[in-house]
């Protein structure tokens, strides 16, 4: 990532921080997470749904795998 002195403080240039935000998908703002709020309202992680059944995440996993619930269960 591109980087200048100014008053002997090391600064990125806007642009160049936007470019390197843009092509990345580790780290995430505020806008971004209030973005995928709605989708995280309307799923379940694999914890919660062994919790809810009872098991194991792993058990959970092999649920999901069998294809004689797939067509229940689809993922993304």
């Amino acid at each position: 990532m591109e980087a200048v002195i100014v008053d002997y403080w090391k600064r990125i240039p806007k642009e160049s921080f936007q470019n390197w935000y843009k092509s990345q998908s580790r780290y995430r703002t505020k806008e971004d997470r209030e973005k995928d709020a709605l989708l995280e309202d309307a799923t379940i992680t694999m914890p919660e749904m062994a919790q809810l059944l009872g098991t194991t995440r792993s058990a959970v996993y092999t649920i999901l795998d069998n294809p004689k619930y797939s067509h229940f269960l689809n993922s993304l």
